[in-house]
């Protein structure tokens, strides 16, 4: 994996919560673990409506980190979980445009897969 996973998502507008805003620059930093523990405390906020999108984002943000433990196996289930997630919702959802985020995960992740899984 040669690109920067952290460049995939830009920051949205100040319209969003600090906390969720604060997951968006950690996973932006690499910092994937602590991304996912700032997002965990806004999924278990949001009623069932919003809680997808935090999964799948919460999941994306895992998948990057077993990559980063040499874990490609569990890389690969998180972001198939992650993904299906997202595909959910219409782009932009949350200040994100998942169509283009998704589609650098996807070519991150997806020669890998088959490899993997």
């Amino acid at each position: 994996m040669t690109s920067e996973p952290g460049d995939s998502i830009s920051v949205p507008q100040p319209e969003f919560s600090e906390e969720y805003l604060k997951g968006i620059s950690l996973f932006n930093r690499r910092d994937f673990y602590q991304a996912h523990e700032e997002w965990e405390e806004q999924w278990k906020r949001h009623s069932e409506s919003g809680n997808d999108f935090y999964k799948g984002i919460i999941q994306i943000a895992v998948a990057f980190l077993h990559w980063e433990r040499a874990n490609p196996k569990g890389a690969i289930k998180m972001w198939k979980s992650g993904s299906a997630y997202l595909v959910k919702f219409k782009s932009p959802h949350m200040g994100i445009d998942l169509d283009s985020w998704l589609g650098k995960v996807d070519s991150l992740f997806s020669p890998w897969a088959e490899h993997w899984t």
